[in-house]
């Protein structure tokens, strides 16, 4: 029995990107699939190219009450989350002197807020032994690239992804220390 057959899996911005690539693969290895997105259509579109018995939630990380509904709806649907992949993530990418407080709150409003509270959400339906695997979704090996060779840039998003690395090893702790038997996987980002 391949590792994650049978399990539930819920990938945030599972509706294209990396988060649909994960998507697919998990479906394939034999995992229920629960993918959430914040456009109806991309959800709808990504359900059906993921197909089997993949399940899709309209909802934006970075809004509480939507994050409350996405869990309270896979709570009622299949009760547990064994696999979870925050991968949701935006990225905006200005010179520090032109990132305005609009831009710095929706990305950060996305990118961290919306790791940790789907975190917070998923914890309670996570069984002793399940898996997590954390991603700064807007993090790529090119964008990182372009980070560090472009003067003046976008480098305060670095700070964002050292937080994000750190969140996934206290939230490891703290479960831990609860008595949870739980799975990490290492985050996603690179540095």
């Amino acid at each position: 029995m391949r590792i994650i057959e049978g399990r539930t899996a819920v990938i945030t911005g599972g509706n294209r990107g990396i988060g649909m690539a994960t998507a697919k693969e998990f479906r394939q290895l034999g995992a229920c699939v629960i993918i959430l997105g914040r456009n109806a259509d991309s959800v709808a579109e990504a359900v059906e190219t993921i197909g089997g018995e993949a399940l899709g939630v309209r909802a934006d990380v970075s809004r509480l009450a939507d994050l409350d509904r996405a869990f309270a709806e896979i709570r009622e649907k299949v009760g547990r989350v064994d696999i979870l992949f925050a991968n949701a993530g935006i990225g905006r990418f200005h010179p520090v002197l032109e990132t305005t407080e609009e831009i710095f709150d929706e990305i950060t409003d996305t990118n961290f807020k919306g790791v940790f509270f789907t975190i917070h959400r998923a914890l309670p339906l996570i069984p002793d032994g399940g898996m997590s695997q954390f991603s700064a979704g807007a993090y790529s090996q090119s964008t990182m690239y372009q980070l560090f060779n472009t003067p003046v840039s976008s480098r305060h998003f670095l700070a964002e992804q050292a937080t994000l690395q750190d969140l996934q090893a206290k939230v490891a702790d703290v479960v831990r220390l609860s008595g949870t038997q739980f799975r990490h996987i290492a985050a996603n980002c690179e540095t």
